[in-house]
């Protein structure tokens, strides 16, 4: 009799146990008590980590040269927009000429520009430098840099730094403009429990979207990615990651949008047409052709790269596409690094562009950028070792740049582009005048 009551005893507990255990399972999911707690210690924490540690955007091994040039008159013409963060920790975005002498900079101060961010989360409200890291910046036609703080606003500095306008819309990774002067830009919205529209959808998770924004700021379009996916018939890319046998809710950053772009070329493709939308779904490995009028997936490749970014026209129905490649969670020195791929939205066949040896092999396990150039030759930004360099077409090093902060470490470089050759030192001084005025 003792042992029947000892094997009651121990079964309510196991019972009480799995009975918790789906309970909280289900908290998370549908945002009950205590899943607020939770998310705000985990915040917390992570603040500490960051205030106190070092963090994520200085714990890059970096050392050598800060620049070094080995062949000039090979490389690019035009000066350069690097973004990153400096030793400082906070924030540059400076145009530089190949030896890195600054002719024009900005350095966004999340602090500075809003003092009081209503309606931004409690949890995602920065509380040091840098604030928020830039990603995606570009420079307008008259000298004024439009540009994101990651998952926080998208703003416009003219070129004396002042603000001239700025969105609470949590803009993230890139900006592209196109020729009427409208800025494209992935934004996320942050939701607590389940999707209300969207079976299976739990909380926390971000919903993604496109957004157009006009050149004064004001928001023209925005249209969900969860719609864009379900509107076509491909619901189920929604769900990838999860891994249960008998349900399919899904949580966190399901897409994970990091590039827009409109296509607006005069050499269109088979399916590739001027107007049409280039978009980044990293963590589907997945890029999307939407058709600009009624959001139509025209072409998708899903799976030829691993967590890739900034894919670009690059004529005809070919796009350049910064492959990741991330597999590991450490890099080692016999891994298989980044590569930038060449694909055809046509036919979905992948090519490996450029994947570098020696010297030009690049790994970057999050964020980077690449830029095809005008007489060929290739710039690649691999963030996560704070370095940029430029090859030749036959893959020879004409120039790198290392964002150097001391002590044998590196900090975060965003991005590094060539800018168009109207872009000299001339015009930035023009631009500086103009607002000073």
């Amino acid at each position: 009799m003792k042992f029947l009551r000892q094997l009651t005893r121990i079964a309510n507990y196991a019972i009480a146990a799995s009975v918790l255990a789906g309970y909280l399972v289900m908290a998370g999911w549908y945002g009950w008590f205590p899943s607020p707690i939770v998310v705000w210690v985990d915040s917390a924490f992570r603040t500490t980590m960051e205030r106190f540690g070092v963090p994520w955007y200085f714990d890059i091994l970096a050392d050598g040269p800060e620049f070094e040039t080995r062949d000039a008159d090979r490389l690019q013409p035009g000066l350069l927009l690097a973004v990153g963060v400096g030793a400082d920790r906070k924030n540059f975005i400076k145009v530089i000429d190949r030896n890195g002498t600054e002719l024009q900079s900005w350095n966004p101060d999340w602090f500075e520009h809003f003092t009081d961010p209503e309606g931004v989360a409690a949890s995602r409200i920065p509380n040091s430098q840098p604030g928020a890291p830039v990603h995606g910046a570009v420079v307008t036609a008259d000298g004024e840099l439009v540009f994101n703080f990651e998952k926080l606003s998208t703003m416009r500095l003219d070129a004396c730094g002042a603000a001239v306008w700025k969105l609470l819309n949590q803009g993230h990774h890139s900006i592209h403009q196109d020729r009427a002067g409208n800025f494209w830009v992935p934004v996320a919205t942050e939701r607590d429990g389940l999707h209300p529209d969207f079976r299976n959808i739990g909380g926390p998770h971000e919903e993604d979207f496109i957004q157009r924004i006009g050149a004064q700021g004001q928001v023209l379009m925005e249209k969900s990615l969860f719609e864009v996916m379900r509107e076509n018939g491909l619901h189920g890319l929604l769900y990838l990651s999860t891994n249960r046998n008998a349900e399919t809710l899904v949580a966190g950053d399901i897409l994970h949008a990091n590039d827009i772009e409109v296509f607006e070329g005069d050499n269109e493709g088979a399916v590739v047409r001027r107007g049409d939308i280039l978009v980044s779904l990293r963590n589907i490995s997945t890029i999307l052709l939407l058709d600009p009028v009624d959001f139509r997936v025209k072409a998708h490749l899903t799976g030829n790269f691993l967590r890739q970014h900034d894919p670009d026209f690059i004529g005809g129905d070919r796009i350049l596409i910064y492959d990741n490649n991330n597999l590991f969670p450490t890099r080692r020195s016999n891994d298989p690094g980044s590569r930038i791929l060449i694909a055809d939205l046509a036919t979905g066949e992948t090519e490996t562009f450029f994947e570098g040896s020696g010297e030009t092999a690049f790994f970057s396990s999050i964020m980077g950028k690449t830029q095809l150039l005008e007489n060929g030759n290739l710039m690649v930004t691999a963030s996560k070792e704070a370095r940029a360099f430029e090859v030749s077409p036959d893959g020879e090093m004409l120039w790198q740049m290392r964002n150097l902060i001391g002590g044998g470490r590196g900090a975060i470089l965003t991005s590094v582009d060539v800018l168009p050759a109207h872009m000299d030192d001339a015009f930035f001084a023009a631009a500086r005048a103009r607002c000073a005025s």
